[in-house]
């Protein structure tokens, strides 16, 4: 699993044992269902054409590790308003953008007293499809 900055080129190979949580969440077909003035049922269909959530997790804290160094070049990605990137799963791409709010969160995979680069931590990563 890996994610493209569009614009730089820049990858970053994402943690192993990271799992799309909310893959079935979601659905591209918006219904609204009203009722006209005689009673008859009108049922008006649509197909969104982007806003699917991309949320990646591990099962358990000792999956799902990343290196601090990588998740300092995320950090400052999701500060970029309008980033645009490729994540790639299981051989598929999308095309997403970091989702409003905290899109990362991350806790040491081990507690230290001060942190180096290569030391791992366990993340979640929130993504928006665009």
């Amino acid at each position: 699993m890996q994610l493209q900055d569009n614009t730089s080129l820049q990858v970053v190979e994402l943690a192993n044992g990271l799992i799309w949580t909310d893959e079935f969440d979601w659905t591209s077909v918006e219904s609204n269902v009203s009722y006209s003035l005689t009673g008859a049922q009108i049922i008006e269909q649509g197909t969104k054409q982007a806003g699917r959530p991309i949320s990646l997790s591990p099962p358990d804290d000792s999956m799902g590790w990343m290196k601090r160094v990588d998740l300092q070049v995320l950090k400052a990605w999701a500060q970029t308003a309008g980033r645009r990137m490729t994540l790639t799963i299981n051989g598929e791409d999308y095309q997403v953008m970091f989702a409003s709010g905290n899109p990362i969160s991350a806790k040491p995979a081990i507690n230290l007293p001060v942190y180096n680069d290569t030391d791992q931590f366990v993340v979640n990563l929130k993504f928006i499809e665009v």
